[in-house]
């Protein structure tokens, strides 16, 4: 079973972002209950390399005694290539490749749908948490957004990459036919 190439877009998107890749090529994606539609976006989109359908999951917290919906669902064993990429060590990087990786609009799309929201103090900037991150994977990730998209970006002290709003009705012509309904909240206005 050979990924399409859109496939592989999501997966390195959600690789970046929500997505865990196992040693054997496995790709788990899972979001909280109020984004199921944004996972069954994602289902829609693997479903020939998926393993399952979604289900729904349950976990309690001790701490918080509350319990937390979600909804996952498994790809098959065919991402085995990105797990050495992205989890060299079996800690999640940024492969120094990333710039021939993160290549289409729907990449950063899922990636923006994933980790992104809108930035706080001004009504057109966006950021990207990349806090997992170590700060030379941030610089790898601020050359690729500049080269493959144009996208003057920020590293903020935060853990964020942040697209100021100089850049965004750029970033908005790149991302906006890719963001699902659900998430169209993580955009701040229409240039």
């Amino acid at each position: 079973m050979i990924p399409t190439s859109e496939q592989e877009q999501l997966v390195v998107g959600t690789t970046l972002g929500d997505g865990y890749l196992y040693p054997t090529g496995r790709l788990q994606l899972e979001h909280q209950e109020k984004f199921k539609n944004y996972l069954l976006w994602k289902y829609e989109m693997l479903k020939s390399l998926a393993s399952g359908v979604p289900k729904r999951c349950v976990r309690f917290d001790k701490r918080t005694k509350k319990e937390y919906m979600s909804w996952r669902f498994y790809t098959k064993t065919v991402f085995k290539d990105y797990r050495e990429l992205f989890y060299p060590d079996g800690l999640k990087i940024v492969p120094e490749n990333i710039g021939q990786l993160l290549v289409s609009p729907l990449s950063l799309a899922v990636w923006f749908m994933d980790d992104g929201g809108k930035g706080a103090k001004t009504p057109k900037g966006v950021i990207i948490s990349v806090n997992g991150f170590s700060v030379s994977d941030r610089l790898l990730l601020r050359k690729c957004l500049d080269m493959n998209f144009q996208l003057k970006v920020n590293l903020h002290n935060n853990g964020q990459i942040y697209i100021p709003a100089a850049s965004y009705k750029r970033f908005y012509e790149i991302v906006a036919s890719y963001i699902v309904p659900s998430m169209r909240y993580k955009l701040p206005v229409t240039p």
